[in-house]
């Protein structure tokens, strides 16, 4: 773990794509008031995170360019069977399961399990909607939930810890969750297929605000409550050669 205190922390995470992961993690000691966060790359990213205060925030404007809201399904299941049609070497299924290979080298299988089949075990999943090339199906279980993004053109798929914010003039993807006092936070560049996870533990994300190729997070810590939020700004650099 790397100590870090206050200011600019700048990380290059490259990776070999599909076969290795690169991590890194920053915190404070445990006397301190700011979380640890810890940073996942599987395609690689460069990433700048600043401290940040109530002023910043406050000040900071969404982006002119407003988030492209994706296409929503009237009928997912009518749109999945025309999908298993058209495109039979993405959407078919194996003992009744649909496997999809992730960005991280991982594959998830989405099935259908009732909880009485298997409660702990259950699962289910909905084919939700379009944006461009990439449909949007939600998937969720015993106390867990989450997104996938796969590409009809057979590329790469991703795994998103929400639900995701599309900006088309940056071809960037964003998503965030809150769960059990922590907070999971992804970028990802679809142009260039560069990506970053960030993990936030014992802190909430309470707000969030984008611009471009910056974001501010409002963060609360979940293990004191009324204590002051803290603030946060991520930046990121794109690549110009394509992966």
């Amino acid at each position: 773990m790397i100590q870090a205190t206050k200011g600019l922390f700048r990380y290059f995470l490259i990776s070999i794509p599909y076969i290795f992961a690169h991590y890194n993690s920053f915190g404070q000691d445990n006397q301190s008031d700011s979380p640890v966060i810890i940073f996942r790359s599987y395609n690689g990213m460069m990433v700048n995170i600043n401290q940040s205060d109530s002023s910043d925030f406050s000040a900071f404007k969404n982006s002119t360019y407003k988030d492209d809201h994706y296409e929503l399904f009237e009928d997912g299941v009518k749109i999945e069977s025309e999908l298993c049609k058209q495109h039979q070497s993405i959407f078919r299924k194996t003992n009744g399961a649909y496997i999809f290979p992730l960005e991280n080298a991982d594959t998830i299988q989405l099935k259908k399990i009732t909880k009485e089949e298997n409660l702990k075990g259950m699962m289910d999943y909905k084919f939700i909607g379009q944006f461009e090339n990439y449909i949007v199906i939600y998937a969720d279980g015993f106390e867990w939930w989450s997104y996938y993004l796969v590409d009809l053109n057979g590329k790469t798929n991703y795994y998103l810890p929400g639900e995701p914010k599309f900006n088309r003039f940056t071809n960037t993807v964003f998503s965030w969750t809150n769960y059990y006092g922590n907070s999971d936070l992804s970028i990802i560049d679809i142009e260039y297929n560069h990506d970053c996870m960030i993990s936030i533990n014992n802190y909430e994300i309470d707000e969030f605000k984008s611009a471009d190729k910056d974001i501010v997070l409002k963060l609360s810590n979940s293990q004191e409550i009324g204590k002051k939020p803290i603030y946060y700004r991520i930046s990121w650099n794109r690549f110009n050669i394509k992966s």
